[in-house]
């Protein structure tokens, strides 16, 4: 160090800028140290860094040329998950994505990114808070929509080295991988599937159920992507193909399982939802209409009313002034304003 300080001329503080000389090289030399100890690290963290403007832009711009679609911002992903899909995929570097931590367009648009001061012309940016929401089956799907949108606007550009043909990309049933690193119908196939199988799951296990089928299938993305040269909407068309057979509901766990138990047995009559005994009488019918005289329950209805023959206000002495027609059913109408004489309900055929 001193032969150093020594040829730059240093004649005050020799001994000052010696030691500073010696804290930069010690400094220099752990940095590198470091990062030929765990390359993954720095990678990583690179990972996590914003696209320039320029970058976003073209990307949603091309996105916008291709598939002429706009989504909700409470559906569209924010500009960092876009960043963070999109450095991945560059750097084939595909990570499997936490899905609670997929924030939208809306969250950024009311969330301001807190910055403090450590000194003059230092700052900090604050933690990423990630996005409330509930975890559930319904906000998992959500964000797996949102993700997938990300990896779509991501991968908006035609897979490296091929030319664009339009008269082939016109052709109905093309190939779509062959004209976008990461399509959009491929990813909508994904999560159609996902929604699809989930909700044949019993509810107490859909959570459970979903959330293993989905991060499998994501890890093998990322195995297949980070060891090939394939772009990642050709492995997502060949993982869905081949674990397809894995996002078959098990049997006996399907949401409806009283429904069986609840179908009706052929040649068997209706039987009454109430646990007690009917006590229906029948009187006599009215304008070809079944007339009730004591209903269900056990209240006797007033015959003359039905006819629209009683003449007693108030309450009755014969019983109440209520509809007795038997509708489909063998319901009692028992409607309050009304006879049997003038009643439009649908009677039993």
């Amino acid at each position: 160090m001193e032969t150093w300080v020594t040829k730059l001329g240093v004649t005050d503080d020799k001994m000052v800028q010696i030691a500073r000389l010696r804290r930069a090289w010690a400094a220099v030399s752990l940095f590198y140290q470091t990062a030929e100890q765990d390359r993954s690290k720095v990678q990583t963290t690179d990972l996590d860094s914003m696209l320039n403007e320029s970058e976003l832009r073209d990307s949603k711009t091309a996105f916008w040329r291709r598939y002429r679609l706009k989504f909700p911002t409470e559906v569209h992903p924010a500009d960092t998950t876009v960043s963070r899909v999109s450095r991945e995929l560059s750097k084939r570097m595909l990570c499997v994505f936490n899905l609670w931590k997929v924030k939208t367009l809306q969250f950024q648009l009311t969330t301001n990114q807190k910055k403090r001061k450590l000194g003059e012309n230092l700052y900090t940016e604050e933690v990423d808070e990630d996005e409330p929401c509930q975890h559930n089956v319904e906000s998992y799907l959500d964000r797996l929509y949102t993700l997938m949108l990300a990896y779509a606007i991501a991968g908006v550009a035609p897979p490296p080295g091929t030319a664009p043909d339009a008269t082939k990309e016109a052709t109905l049933g093309a190939d779509s991988t062959e004209f976008a690193a990461v399509p959009l119908d491929v990813c909508m196939t994904y999560w159609f599937r996902a929604k699809r199988t989930c909700y044949q799951v019993h509810p107490s296990k859909r959570m459970v159920w979903l959330q293993a089928r989905d991060q499998e299938e994501r890890a093998e993305w990322t195995s297949r992507f980070r060891e090939s040269t394939l772009t990642l909407g050709v492995i997502i068309k060949e993982v869905f193909q081949a674990r397809d057979a894995h996002w078959i509901p098990p049997v006996g766990s399907e949401p409806s399982g009283a429904s069986n138990a609840m179908a009706p047995v052929p040649n068997s009559k209706v039987v009454p939802s109430s646990t007690s005994p009917s006590k229906l009488i029948l009187g006599k019918a009215i304008n070809g209409k079944r007339v009730a005289k004591v209903m269900r329950d056990g209240t006797t209805l007033c015959q003359g009313f039905q006819r629209g023959d009683c003449k007693q206000k108030g309450k009755c002495t014969t019983g109440a002034h209520r509809c007795g027609v038997i509708t489909k059913g063998d319901r009692v109408c028992g409607a309050p304003g009304h006879g049997a004489h003038t009643c439009r309900a649908n009677i039993k055929e």
